[in-house]
Formats: C-alpha cells, sequence, structure tokens
C-alpha cells in the first residue's frame, strides 16, 4: 500500500514540474530565450544586469524563471510565433526586432512600459487595457492601424515607415510625445491632446491640422507634407516650429512670446507678420515668394536666412546680435549690414546690389564664409581699412570692374544713399535718366569708359543725360550729392 502511495507522489509532482514549464511553439523563440546569459543581449532583470532565462539549465523555461526577467530583447532571431510570451508577466520593457513575426498580443504583460516592435511583418498589434503602457516604438512594419482603447498611461508614440493612413487617439489624454514619420497619414485630431509636449511628423499627406487647443506645446515639427495653413496664435510655449517643404501660404503668429526658432522654408508665403514673436533667435525662411519682411522687433535675432525669395530690401539695422545672414537669389538692390558685429557669415549672391556697407563685420576673419557674387551693377561697397585689399580683390574676382572699394570712413555716407539712386533705361541709347528719393540736388555726373577715363561730365543740374554720343559699351556712372557719390553702372546700345 505504501508502494502505492510513493507513486501517486511522484506521479502527482512530475505533473506539477511538467505544468510550470512554459511550451513555446516556435523552436527559434525558445533557442533566443536559452541562449540569454550574462554576454549576451536577451535579457536583463530588475537591476539591469543581463542574465539567463533557463537559469537551472535545464533546457527549459519554468514561469518561475520567466517571472524574473525585467527587460526581453528577441531581434533577428527568424521568430514567427512568440506564444509562451504571456508568461513574462513582468517585464517592463520588451522589444522585437527583425522578425517576420505577423501576429502579437501582448495584453497579458500587465506590467509592460515600453513596446517596441521594428523591422518585421507585424500587421496585427494588440496592445489594449495596459495600464502601465508608457511608450511605443513601432519602425518599419506594415502597420495600419492601432488600438490604444484603455491605454490611458500612454506618453510617447513614435510610428515611422508605416501603414497608417489615421490614427485615432481620441483615447490617448496623457500624451507628451508623438512622432510620426514616413506614414500616408492625411489627417490627425489633436483635440484631446491637451498635455502633448512635441510633435514630429514628416513625410505624410496632411494638409491641415489644428493645434490651437495644444497649451503645452513646446516643440512643432510638420515638414515634407501638404499643409497649406498654419494657425499657431496663442501657443505661449511655443519654443520651436519647423514647417518645411510644405505649401504653406498662411501663418498665423500672435503672443508666441516663447517662440526662439521658425523654419519655414520651401513653401508658399508672400507675407509673414512676425511681430508677435519677438524673441526669434533663428529664422529660416528659404524658398518662398516673400517681397518684404519686416525684422525690426527681432532685436535677438541670430541666425537669417532668406535665400530664394523676391526682396528687394531687408533691414537689419536693430538686429545687432545676428551672427550669419543668407539672402541669395532674391532682387536686393542695397544692403547695410554695418551695425552687425558679430556677423561672420553673408551670402548674397545674385541679387540686384548696387551697394553693399559691411563695416563693422568680421567677415574678412572667415574668408570663405562671405559671398556676394552675381550683382553685376554693384559699385558701391563700403569696408572697414583691414578689409580693403581682400575685398577689392574679391571684387575683382567677381568681375566687378567699375565696384568701388573704398574705406568707409572715407566715404562719408554715400554708401547709405545708394539705394536711393535709379538710373533707366539700362541699357539705354541717347539718353538715361537718373532719378533720386528724398536726398539733395545731384551736383555733379561723370561718366567713365571701361579704361577708367572720364568721357562726360556735368554739374548742371538735371535728371536726364544725353548719351548719344558715346560709342555702344559699358559705363560707370558717378553721381554726386551733397549726401556722398553714388556709382551706377550702365550699358549704351
Amino acid at each position: 500500500m505504501k508502494k502505492n502511495y510513493f507513486l501517486v507522489y511522484i506521479t502527482f509532482f512530475a505533473t506539477q514540474l511538467s505544468a510550470q514549464t512554459i511550451t513555446f511553439s516556435d523552436i527559434n523563440l525558445k533557442n533566443t530565450l536559452l541562449s540569454a546569459g550574462p554576454n549576451s543581449s536577451v535579457a536583463w532583470d530588475n537591476n539591469n544586469t543581463r542574465v539567463a532565462v533557463d537559469v537551472d539549465g535545464d533546457g527549459e523555461i519554468q514561469q518561475s524563471e520567466a517571472l524574473l526577467i525585467d527587460r526581453l530583447q528577441l531581434e533577428n532571431a527568424g521568430i514567427q510565433d512568440v506564444n509562451g510570451i504571456e508568461f513574462f508577466t513582468n517585464i517592463r520593457n520588451l522589444l522585437l526586432s527583425g522578425n517576420p513575426i505577423t501576429d502579437l498580443d501582448v495584453t497579458m504583460l500587465n506590467n509592460l512600459e515600453q513596446l517596441s516592435i521594428h523591422q518585421s511583418a507585424f500587421v496585427n498589434v494588440n496592445f489594449t487595457n495596459l495600464i502601465n503602457l508608457k511608450a511605443i516604438y513601432a519602425f518599419d512594419n506594415p502597420i495600419s492601424n492601432f488600438d490604444f482603447t484603455g491605454v490611458n498611461a500612454l506618453e510617447t508614440l513614435v510610428v515611422g515607415f508605416n501603414d497608417f493612413t489615421s490614427l485615432n487617439l481620441s483615447m490617448v489624454a496623457n500624451l507628451k510625445e508623438l512622432t510620426i514619420y514616413d506614414n500616408a497619414l492625411t489627417g490627425l485630431d489633436l483635440s484631446n491632446q491637451l498635455v502633448l509636449e512635441t510633435i514630429f511628423i514628416s513625410n505624410s499627406q496632411i494638409t491641415s491640422i489644428d493645434i490651437s487647443n495644444l497649451q503645452s506645446l513646446i516643440d512643432f515639427t510638420l515638414r515634407s507634407s501638404q499643409l497649406t495653413a498654419l494657425d499657431a496664435s496663442n501657443l505661449s510655449a511655443l519654443e520651436t516650429l519647423y514647417v518645411s517643404n510644405n505649401n504653406i501660404t498662411s501663418i498665423s503668429l500672435n503672443n508666441n512670446t516663447s517662440l526662439l526658432n521658425l523654419d519655414a522654408g520651401s513653401n508658399q508665403l508672400n507675407t509673414l507678420d512676425i511681430a508677435q514673436a519677438s524673441n526669434l533667435t533663428g529664422l529660416n525662411l528659404f524658398d518662398n515668394q516673400l517681397t518684404t519682411l519686416d525684422l525690426t522687433v527681432l532685436t535677438d535675432l541670430n541666425n537669417l536666412v532668406l535665400d530664394n525669395n523676391q526682396l528687394t530690401f531687408i533691414d537689419v539695422s536693430t538686429n545687432d546680435n545676428i551672427s550669419g545672414i543668407s539672402a541669395s537669389n532674391n532682387n536686393l538692390e542695397m544692403l547695410d549690414v554695418s551695425n552687425l558685429t558679430n556677423l561672420i557669415i553673408m551670402e548674397v549672391d545674385n541679387n540686384n546690389l548696387t551697394s553693399l556697407n559691411i563695416e563693422n563685420s568680421v567677415l574678412s576673419q572667415e574668408v570663405d564664409n562671405h559671398f556676394f557674387d552675381g550683382n553685376p551693377d554693384l559699385t558701391q561697397i563700403c569696408v572697414d581699412e583691414g578689409e580693403l585689399t581682400f575685398i577689392q580683390q574679391r571684387a575683382l574676382d567677381y568681375g566687378y570692374v567699375y565696384a568701388s572699394v573704398e574705406v568707409c570712413s572715407l566715404l562719408g555716407v554715400s554708401a547709405n544713399i545708394a539705394g536711393k539712386v535709379k538710373i533707366y533705361p539700362n541699357p539705354c541709347a541717347d539718353f538715361i535718366t537718373v532719378e533720386v528719393e528724398n536726398i539733395t540736388p545731384i551736383s555733379l555726373i561723370e561718366i567713365y569708359n571701361v579704361q577708367g577715363q572720364l568721357v562726360l561730365s556735368s554739374k548742371q543740374a538735371g535728371d536726364h543725360i544725353d548719351t548719344s554720343a558715346l560709342q555702344n559699351g559699358i559705363y560707370l556712372l558717378k553721381i554726386e550729392t551733397s549726401e556722398g557719390s553714388v556709382n551706377k553702372r550702365f550699358i549704351k546700345s
């Protein structure tokens, strides 16, 4: 009788052991877990120490062993099925990457805080009702839908290179960081995201977005999409606004006193009022259709990019802190940066400059950081004495035959009036007209040929000059007033 009791006990004990051994339907998953140890990046305990999952080394994984794991990282192991993972109920961090898995259910992992699924075949992922889940990272999968039911603690959502056309975030109220890139999203409802601080969206199909309710928003990026307009008014916490490479024709800024950096390059803006964003330090409006821009209030501005617009004039007289200015490919007729004592980078190629004042800058310390090529009518360049030789040589390199490069103290105020003098028609035939604006009358007009020879001189008042006796060619017109002199190039044809 005692032998029978002993056999029953042994059988019961063996059954209990067998019941606590986890059965895995995918041998690759089991082998990956068995490979875990101090020298592999598969499993960690709650002290962030690499550990073995098969603690007793019996070639099996018991439920008790699974409970010791805090973090799992299952990468490039050929895993197709994760059945058995549900026994790792204490893990807080799960990463699955480079595996041909299509379906994933982690709803039994009640302590999970971070889920990362990368470069796999995931189509269906179920993480509903995980009340501790704070972060989801999903890159390069064919996923097109997420159900956020019961995921109330979620703070970070990052999805890239997936198949999302929409994301329903209405059940997520504590999101602080949202990153979406290279998906086909056409719209996004953020009305419920009252604590959202960071938004990064890139390469989407979004045409409009309402961020007016996001009073906690600090950083907003929506680039390389189809956005046509943006209202960022009254977002008092907003510090960075990056909306380059869209189709934006209108940006509304009002009460954006915390805004430090604005990048709206490669859009279709023809006007922009930045008076309510007076603390900007960086402004990039590259490749728009701007004809005017008031920078007066931006006294802290450090970097200014305005290339590829239609600007004829920019006033930087109040922007003393600018160290870099780029305004190539506009219609600028004059530029005075003499108050920019921190200026080390200047690019104003391909404009219509006739006058350039770079007094007081430190441009000459950076030989390759100032360019003013492509301004064939540039005839007046005002510099400091220490820059004279270098700028003279650069003007010659650019082919500015008639450019007068002189020390500012010797020019008086000439550089300041160059933009107020216009000549037309150019090219001319029998006469050329000189038009002056808000300066004293002309006292002397001289014309020099390409050899530097004086060919015409007149002290007579009047704005029409007879050029009928001149041979066809290129000439320099020097105009003297009591406020200074101005040089203009013209062509007789």
